[in-house]
């Protein structure tokens, strides 16, 4: 909910991991959008002799860089082109031609809502849980009304409007 404020990570993650707990955040996410931009893209893996510290610390650094040298949009977009959503898609238009079967230019809210809260945790996919993948879409929505990105209007009509995922995923 911060990504378009924060400067690359939050600080209680930060602390979470500097104090060697796991660095969660409210939503169960590990860090910010930024840092799981980096850590899956730039930092290698992590070395058994890294303490949860150090991780936590090289993974704040480097998205605070990202922050630094990129605009948000740039990150925004390299996120959504390399994110895992399950089922083997990486990248939001592999996302949406494998739950749709059609491209994440053409989805709509509902759908784009769905494949926001799979990018958050993929595992197990939503066709897989299609009632864990809604209820979940479902908080996307209201996160995102809650934070004014969409009116209440919106959100009644994203719940309310039907969606099939390709049963051929």
């Amino acid at each position: 909910p911060t990504f378009w404020s924060n400067p690359g990570y939050e600080l209680g993650s930060l602390g979470a991991g500097l104090i060697g707990l796991p660095a969660e955040q409210e939503d169960g996410s590990a860090g910010t959008l930024t840092q799981r931009l980096g850590n899956a893209a730039l930092l290698p893996a992590p070395q058994p002799s890294l303490r949860p510290a150090a991780r936590a610390l090289q993974s704040a650094l480097l998205a605070a860089e990202l922050t630094k040298h990129y605009s948000k949009e740039q990150i925004l977009t390299w996120y959504l082109n390399s994110a895992y959503f399950g089922l083997w898609a990486y990248g939001i238009d592999a996302a949406a031609l494998t739950y749709f079967g059609k491209h994440a230019l053409h989805l709509p809210l509902a759908e784009s809502a769905l494949l926001a809260a799979a990018a958050q945790d993929p595992e197990p996919s939503p066709v897989q849980v299609p009632e864990e993948a809604r209820l979940r879409q479902r908080e996307v929505l209201q996160r995102m009304t809650e934070l004014g990105y969409i009116s209440p209007e919106q959100e009644r009509q994203a719940v309310d409007a039907p969606q099939t995922l390709d049963s051929q995923a």
